[in-house]
C-alpha cells in the first residue's frame, strides 16, 4: 500500500507510454484504479485519498519533472556516442531514487488509508492480496524455464523498441541468445511479498492505535529489503546485470535509423515533461465531496 501513489507515477518515471501528458493529467484516478484492485473505499475514505493524491501530484509536477526534463535532455547527449554498464547502472539508480522520494511523499496518505480500513475491508484485502501473490507465482510456475527466457526477451524487445522502432534480426538473434542467462523470479517474488504482507495484515490488527500504527507502519515500509531473503536478491542482482549489459550492447548496436528515432523520443519527451512542470495542474474537476454520490473504487 505504501506505493499506491508510487505505482501510478511509476508510468511516468519510466516513460514507456505513448502519452506521457494525458496519463500524467489522470494520476489521480491511476491511483484510485489501483487501490480499488484490493480494497473498495468509503465514500470519506475516497475524499481523503484523493486529497491525499492531489496534495502529492502537485509536489511532483513542481518538485520532479524539470528534474527529469533535464535528466533525459542529458542523455540525448551522453547515449549519442556510446555507453557503458556503470552508465547505465547510475541512470537505473537515478530512477530508483526518484521512486524513493514519491513513496516518501506518499507515505502519510497511505498511513491514513490503512489506519481507517475497517474490519471488512481488512479482511478483503487479506483475501485479494492472497489472491494477487497466486497469481503472480502462477505466471512462472505454469511455465518451463524456456517460457520465462523467452518472456524477458519479449519484455526487453518491448522496452527498446519504444525507443527505437523495430528492432534488427541481429539485436534479436542476440537477445535469443542472452535470454538463456534470465532466472526466474517471479515465484520468490510472489513469496518475499506474502512474507511482508504477512507481517502488514498483523500490523493492521493493533490499526486504532494511530500514533503506533504510524510509528510501526513506518518501521515496516523501510525494511523490505529484510523479507527479500538470499536467494531472491542473488537472482536479482543477477538479472539486473544481465539487463544492463544487454542494454549497453544493444545501445551501442543501434543503426543510423535507430539513433535518430531514440534521439527524436527523448527529445518529445522532454518536451511533454517542460510543458508539464510550467502548465497548471488539469483535471476534471476537486476531489469529490464526501457528501456526494457514492462510488466504488473499482466502478471509477
Amino acid at each position: 500500500m505504501k506505493r499506491t501513489i508510487a505505482g501510478a507515477l511509476a508510468v511516468l518515471l519510466l516513460l514507456g507510454g505513448c502519452a506521457v501528458q494525458l496519463a500524467y493529467d489522470n494520476v489521480d484516478r491511476l491511483a484510485r484504479w489501483f487501490v480499488g484492485d484490493y480494497i473498495a473505499l468509503s465514500e470519506t475514505q475516497r475524499f481523503r485519498f484523493d486529497q491525499g493524491v492531489v496534495d502529492v501530484w502537485d509536489w511532483h509536477r513542481d518538485a520532479h519533472l524539470a528534474r527529469y526534463a533535464d535528466f533525459l535532455e542529458a542523455l540525448r547527449t551522453s547515449l549519442a556516442d556510446g555507453t557503458d554498464v556503470a552508465e547505465i547502472d547510475a541512470i537505473v539508480n537515478t530512477v530508483i531514487g526518484w521512486a524513493e522520494e514519491i513513496e516518501a511523499r506518499s507515505l502519510p496518505t497511505a498511513i491514513e488509508l490503512l489506519s481507517s480500513l475497517s474490519d471488512a475491508q481488512v479482511t478483503e484485502l487479506r483475501r485479494r492480496l492472497a489472491a494477487d501473490n497466486g497469481e503472480l507465482a502462477e505466471e512462472e510456475m505454469g511455465e518451463s524455464i524456456e517460457d520465462s527466457q523467452r518472456r524477458w526477451q519479449r519484455e526487453m524487445t518491448s522496452r527498446m523498441s519504444r525507443f527505437t522502432g523495430r528492432l534488427t534480426s541481429a539485436q534479436e538473434d542476440y537477445l535469443a541468445a542472452q535470454s538463456v542467462r534470465y532466472l526466474p523470479e517471479r515465484a520468490l517474488w510472489a513469496e518475499y511479498r506474502g512474507r511482508w504482507q504477512a507481517d502488514l495484515l498483523r500490523l493492521l490488527d493493533d490499526r486504532a492505535d494511530a500514533e503506533r500504527f504510524e510509528a510501526a507502519f513506518r518501521v515496516l515500509a523501510a525494511r523490505r529489503e529484510d523479507y527479500y531473503g538470499s536467494e531472491l536478491t542473488q537472482i536479482w542482482e543477477h538479472n539486473r546485470a544481465l539487463s544492463s549489459e544487454v542494454t549497453v550492447w544493444l545501445l551501442n548496436d543501434l543503426t543510423a535509423t535507430q539513433r535518430r528515432r531514440m534521439d527524436e523520443r527523448l527529445s518529445d519527451l522532454v518536451l511533454e515533461l517542460r510543458e508539464l512542470a510550467s502548465k497548471e495542474r488539469s483535471r476534471g474537476g476537486a476531489p469529490a465531496d464526501p457528501e456526494g454520490p457514492a462510488c466504488a473504487v473499482q466502478s471509477c
